[in-house]
């Protein structure tokens, strides 16, 4: 509420600012004004019905470089064919969890069967964003996962389009690959928290050989299995693992775990953002639980071509 003196036959002006600090759409409430006449007697009171609404993007820190991830897919790989890592090399039989977004449809109804796309090898600089937005059971008070998993994402994302490289929020409705970094917060802005098990679907829409980036929790099994499934793939990732968000929470297994099927990955600790972002700029080896496990041999894997976020 605003109290403003008006004096007889007078007339007055005023603002005021909305604060609004947590990420997402926040909706502007209509404005009522009220004015009395003298000794309270009468009141008239006028409603502004005209509404607006407000995007809060996350916050983020100032990185040059998304060490984590060149050191994850090797910074002295050829050029890349395709800038976007969009190319279309082919298309061959669908098998049980292709993309449905990678079915190419004049193929399919000329050969009278479901076919998709193949692709070009990804460009390097073409990177597909995981986020972990699942609310937690139990949970601390104060900073949620998903708040440090936005902000993580918004940070690694300046530099990679800086680069000229795209970014690619992947969710269930695809997200769309971007070359601007603001169009980048919108998406990671409107992401809402999500179901148990929402995450690892979003998972489905990264294609084999992206390059991925993720920010997942340490008790989303179903997220870091997917991960897992697309680094024995053939995928590279580099992912932060976060922990401290409720009780018992500890990111040294699952950090081993992706380690160990050639994942380079970090934890981020509730309440140590900035160090963690640090590590995210600077690489395995900056802090943190970083060893690197050798990549074992895998046997060819069934059409395991996917992921999580």
């Amino acid at each position: 509420m605003v109290l403003v003196g008006v004096g007889p036959r007078s007339r007055t002006s005023g603002t005021t600012t909305p604060s609004v600090s947590t990420r997402g759409m926040h909706d502007l409430s209509e404005v009522t004004v009220e004015s009395l006449g003298l000794f309270g007697l009468f009141r008239r009171e006028r409603k502004f019905t005209t509404t607006d609404s407000v995007l809060v993007f996350p916050s983020w820190e100032d990185i040059s470089q998304v060490g984590i991830l060149e050191s994850s897919m090797g910074v002295s790989e050829g050029a890349s064919k395709s800038r976007s890592g969009i190319e279309v090399a082919g298309t061959r039989r669908y098998v049980a969890g292709d993309p449905y977004r990678n079915i190419h449809w004049r193929n399919s109804a000329r050969t009278g069967r479901l076919a998709v796309k193949e692709f070009e090898s990804w460009s390097e600089r073409s990177v597909a964003i995981l986020v972990d937005a699942d609310d937690l059971p139990v949970q601390e008070t104060g900073d949620r996962p998903s708040d440090y998993a936005m902000r993580m994402a918004a940070t690694a994302a300046a530099p990679l389009i800086d680069t000229g490289g795209t970014v690619r929020i992947a969710t269930t409705e695809g997200g769309e690959i971007r070359t601007s970094w603001q169009d980048v917060m919108v998406d990671l802005a409107k992401i809402t928290d999500q179901p148990a098990g929402t995450s690892a679907r979003w998972a489905e829409e990264v294609s084999v050989g992206e390059r991925v980036l993720a920010f997942v929790h340490s008790s989303n099994t179903e997220m870091l299995a997917s991960l897992t499934a697309m680094a024995r793939a053939g995928s590279e990732i580099a992912a932060v693992v976060f922990e401290g968000f409720m009780p018992g929470d500890d990111a040294g297994s699952a950090v081993n775990s992706l380690n160990s099927v050639g994942v380079n990955a970090v934890t981020c600790r509730k309440g140590e953002f900035s160090k963690a972002a640090r590590e995210l700029e600077h690489g395995v080896g900056s802090g943190g639980y970083t060893s690197t496990a050798p990549v074992p041999e895998f046997d060819t894997l069934d059409g395991s071509e996917e992921l999580a976020a």
